[in-house]
């Protein structure tokens, strides 16, 4: 009956505020105990949620993937692309909508009325922005043909580089600035949210890969990011960067400069390792609070 189970229930509370009365102590301790427990799972819940629940902020971003090199040769697991390699990629695999390369860089900002400034720049080919599909909060960004040496004289500004160096006014599109004393049309800034790929990048410029670079294999300072097609899995899209450069090995180049790709998914790039870190943690403190 639902009457004496209720009339139990109420006088055992009643016991326990009588128990917890006559000693303030104990009291104090369980409440502090149960306090500390709560909150520290608060605490992690909320930072798993955050880092390993939430989307990207980019759309669709279970379609987006980073592309690493072997070399078993050397023992090395993992190392960057070179321009051959990133071009051949980009024109031959079937498997990406968008397939960007970009290299991470430092420059000196000058050419305005504030003072010089050294900023974190990032070098990308123009798929960078097609390819997570952010577009400008003002202006717009570079295009493909900007994506050309001697052509290449555009600049994409942060939401945080345009607030704090030209006070986030509009005017600054189209004006120029000076990047290591080179001239620079500023033609877009990106929204705030948008802080790839570090978030302390303050400009992006066009990559300009030159046909001289092509030849440079060697050269293994590329990342690529990309865009997987509708329905293409990380493993389809791996196997045919492999197949390409086992075709390209076996051409006659020096096979230890085309190594073996592999993918890994934006998601997994960014949480890293973090991931088995933060679900250790948040068991450890669902135990603390099972004691508590």
């Amino acid at each position: 009956p639902r009457a004496p189970l209720m009339d139990s229930i109420a006088q055992d509370l009643r016991y326990a505020v009588r128990a917890l009365r006559k000693n303030p102590g104990f009291t104090a301790i369980a409440v502090l105990t149960l306090a500390l427990g709560i909150g520290a799972n608060t605490a992690v819940f909320s930072v798993v949620r955050s880092v390993l629940q939430r989307p990207l902020p980019f759309p669709e971003d279970e379609r987006l993937a980073v592309v690493w090199h072997r070399a078993p040769v050397f023992n090395v697991e993992e190392f960057h692309s070179s321009p051959p390699e990133y071009v051949e990629y980009r024109n031959q695999s079937r498997s990406w909508k968008q397939l960007a390369a970009f290299r991470i860089s430092a420059a000196t900002v000058t050419g305005d009325d504030n003072e010089p400034e050294r900023v974190q720049v990032a070098f990308t080919t123009w798929h960078l922005f097609p390819a997570l599909g952010i577009e400008p909060l003002v202006g717009r960004s570079f295009t493909a043909d900007e994506d050309q040496e001697g052509l290449d004289g555009v600049a994409v500004l942060s939401h945080a580089f345009w607030m704090t160096r030209y006070g986030g006014d509009p005017r600054v599109i189209g004006r120029t600035v000076l990047l290591d004393g080179r001239p620079r049309t500023v033609v877009g800034v990106m929204p705030g949210e948008f802080r790839f790929p570090t978030p302390g990048v303050r400009v992006w410029l066009p990559l300009a890969i030159t046909p001289r670079q092509l030849y440079g294999r060697g050269n293994h300072s590329l990342s690529i990011v990309g865009r997987l097609r509708p329905g293409v899995t990380l493993a389809s899209a791996e196997t045919e960067l492999a197949a390409l450069t086992t075709r390209r090995a076996g051409d006659g180049s020096d096979v230890h400069t085309w190594h073996p790709p592999y993918l890994r998914s934006l998601r997994t790039e960014i949480v890293g390792d973090v991931s088995r870190t933060l679900w250790v943690m948040l068991g450890a403190v669902a135990l603390v609070l099972v004691i508590a």
